[in-house]
């Protein structure tokens, strides 16, 4: 009795968990061909995902539910499709000038950047549930230019691009903070590492790489003289991928340690503009309740009376 009852347990937790995403590819868009690509983080396997016949601009991978999301820059629209691009669906529509985006899967969120003229000239951070639905601002800044954001859920913090700096907000869009306000000429892409301990940052102007803490102390140059765009985080692996403004793909160690080595030669398409692995979430399990254990002993003991 004991040993049923321990097996119809953890199966309702098993049940409750997810299947998870198979082995991590990196996905790309490209200027000019207006697509999403992939490949294996080798450089092989290189396929077409999707062709969306607009400005395809920054796009996120969630693993966990097997989706990626792209933003169109000068089209009005959010895109959702599975990792093959296949079931192809219209998200969130009526925007304008969207930019960078990224996925919290766990709290059933995807968050991206947006041009707006109210109440002034500058961006919003905007999110909505995973189905596109509620749109909310998080927040807004009065800034010139941002391009890239990303998310850390062990903090709960948004950090984002801001012209020649790195600011974040909490999820909720509250306590504004300056995280990087120096030493940067025009941050094009940021990514997060929270286990790590530190952002990363493509420079557009100053074609570099750098790490900070998140706090935004100790700025350091990893990696420079490469024409960058979007950087995206083998964090597993110990590497960061950078797709740059010569065509090319390239990763290097994420200490900056080196060497840079080529992963790939997009030379077909006009740029390589962002380009996200995605980061699989270990779902919470979750224990059923008291009352529901009572529930499967009660199910358990009228199985036992039919058999007596």
């Amino acid at each position: 009795m004991k040993k049923l009852m321990t097996i119809m347990v953890v199966a309702i937790v098993l049940a409750a968990v997810p299947a998870l995403a198979a082995d991590p590819q990196l996905y790309f868009t490209t200027g000019g061909s207006e697509t999403a690509e992939r490949m294996n983080l080798d450089g092989t396997g290189h396929v077409q995902v999707v062709d969306l016949d607009t400005h395809a601009f920054g796009l996120a991978v969630d693993r966990n539910n097997s989706k990626v999301y792209v933003c169109e820059y000068y089209g009005t629209e959010i895109n959702k499709m599975d990792l093959d691009g296949s079931n192809l669906e219209s998200l969130v529509t009526g925007r304008d000038q969207m930019q960078g985006i990224a996925v919290d899967p766990l709290g059933g969120k995807i968050y991206w950047i947006e041009y707006t003229s109210t109440p002034s000239n500058g961006f919003d951070l905007k999110k909505a549930n995973l189905d596109g639905s509620t749109v909310e601002t998080a927040y807004f800044t009065a800034s010139d230019w941002c391009n890239g954001l990303d998310l850390d859920l062990t903090n709960g913090k948004i950090y984002y691009t801001d012209g020649t700096a790195i600011r974040r907000v909490n999820l909720d869009g509250s306590v504004p903070e300056d995280v990087v306000t120096s030493g940067l000429s025009h941050a094009w892409d940021v990514k997060v590492d929270p286990a790590g301990g530190y952002i990363y940052v493509s420079d557009f102007n100053a074609d570099k790489i750098l790490r900070a803490s998140l706090d935004g102390s100790g700025l350091t140059t990893l990696y420079d003289s490469i024409q960058l765009n979007g950087i995206a985080l083998d964090v597993p692996n110990g590497e960061i991928y950078m797709v740059d403004r010569t065509k090319y793909i390239r990763k290097a160690p994420l200490d900056g340690s080196g060497p840079i080595s080529l992963v790939h030669d997009v030379t077909e398409f006009n740029e390589i503009l962002f380009c996200d692995i995605g980061t699989l979430y270990e779902p919470a399990v979750v224990i059923p309740e008291p009352a529901g254990l009572g529930l499967v002993g009660l199910a358990l003991l009228a199985m036992r009376r039919r058999r007596s």
